[in-house]
């Protein structure tokens, strides 16, 4: 048996001495840990399991920019129109006044929002519908491909909140209660949504049969629902 003499029972001493010392350290910061960020949890410790996230909100308004950064196409046979901010606000929101003149046409108006190329599952807008019925939907595709829908508004006074499901149409939960009027040309041509999303285009027109030549749609708080990830 090796006998310790003292010189190495001092330094052996000084050895556990830092060890100790390190340990209560560990076992402070431990503690310290626990009381700000709580005890660790099962879900916290994997490492393999993806990290989802739920579905994100995108805005097609930029505030600051000119009407928000919409424009309008220019148009011929004989409508005019125009895109101005709306002194009517949407719960104190900055809105849009959509006008169009079909008195010396019966074509139809466009604005467009240049959408930054978004994965979207739904369109969500608070409308204020005067005397429509209906607007048209203009949508672009990856593939340059346009879709256009016809879809149902709501109209009397004040602001209304409007959804529109991607997700659905081209999912097939088309039913009585969601069955709009669809074309689609360009690009791919083939009925099928090609996502990213580039472009997102709202016609104005006359009401069919419809006495009004004065057409007017307030636009507020219009935002994309983007699909759902899971991140690596």
């Amino acid at each position: 048996m090796k006998v310790l003499n003292k010189s190495n029972t001092s330094t052996l001493a000084i050895h556990f001495s830092k060890a100790a010392q390190a340990a209560k350290r560990s076992c402070a910061l431990a503690l310290v840990c626990a009381f700000v960020f709580g005890p660790a949890k099962a879900d916290d410790l994997s490492t393999n399991a993806p990290a989802s996230t739920g579905p994100k909100v995108v805005p097609l308004m930029s505030p600051g920019q000119p009407t928000l950064g919409w424009s309008m196409n220019a148009t011929s046979g004989g409508a005019t129109g125009t895109l101005t901010m709306n002194p009517d606000k949407h719960d104190g929101h900055d809105s849009l006044l959509y006008s169009g003149d079909f008195s010396s046409g019966t074509n139809y108006l466009e604005a467009f929002y240049a959408v930054p190329d978004l994965d979207v599952s739904s369109i969500t807008m608070y409308l204020n519908v005067k005397n429509l019925t209906f607007i048209r939907l203009r949508i672009e595709d990856s593939t340059e491909q346009w879709h256009q829908f016809k879809v149902s508004v709501d109209p009397g006074s004040g602001w209304k909140k409007w959804t529109f499901s991607l997700d659905d149409f081209f999912g097939g939960k088309r039913d009585a209660s969601f069955d709009p009027e669809y074309n689609s040309w360009n690009g791919a041509n083939d009925q099928k949504w090609h996502g990213p999303m580039k472009s997102f285009n709202i016609l104005l027109e006359p009401e069919d049969g419809g006495d009004s030549k004065q057409e007017s749609l307030g636009i507020s708080d219009a935002t994309v629902t983007l699909k759902s990830t899971a991140s690596p």
